[in-house]
């Protein structure tokens, strides 16, 4: 980690991508009807080690968030999104004053079939995995995920559904699923 990538944002904490961050969420209907997100496990070598978050890193100069995204889904997973095989569903900024993560969100389209299995850059996560809203108190999260993506989630990620019926299920509520101590503030 290059020392002159670094920033330091209006909060006081120091970030690395002097051209700040971005990250994809790829979602999918499990047969459930359960959505489910693919996340990754933070390696031990970074900051917030072993949480959970988006695929994502620093834009490059010159680059734009969106490609920054596709970039490190690739060079974390292996896994090269093309954006003809998805249908980008929502962005959000998680603006810090003076460095901001933008987060994706996107779901393959119909006939694309994401892997399971992934080459991961270990030296920045150790696992991915699909997971469901109500399985994210399971999950040490990443402080500003759990800030701001997770609060996002009920408005940027497709409502489960009842397969049986084709009904929409109520909206998650996150304060209840998630520990305790991750929602006092």
């Amino acid at each position: 980690m290059s020392l002159n990538n670094m920033v330091q944002c209006s909060r006081g904490h120091q970030h690395y991508g002097k051209n700040g961050a971005a990250g994809i969420i790829l979602y999918r209907y499990r047969d459930d009807g359960q959505v489910e997100m693919l996340l990754s496990q933070r390696s031990a070598n970074v900051d917030h080690p072993n949480t959970w978050c988006t695929i994502g890193g620093l834009v490059n100069d010159g680059e734009q968030t969106f490609q920054a995204a596709i970039r490190e889904m690739q060079e974390e997973t292996g896994y090269l999104i093309r954006q003809s095989n998805i249908a980008l569903t929502g962005a959000a900024q998680d603006n810090h004053g003076g460095w901001t993560y933008t987060t994706y969100f996107a779901t393959p389209n119909h006939n694309v079939k994401i892997p399971d299995a992934f080459k991961l850059q270990t030296s920045e996560i150790t696992q991915v995995r699909w997971i469901t809203r109500k399985e994210l108190g399971h999950y040490p999260l990443h402080p500003s995920f759990l800030d701001h993506t997770v609060r996002l989630m009920n408005t940027m990620l497709q409502r489960d559904y009842d397969p049986a019926t084709g009904a929409f299920c109520p909206t998650v509520n996150f304060t209840s699923i998630l520990p305790k101590r991750w929602t006092q503030e």
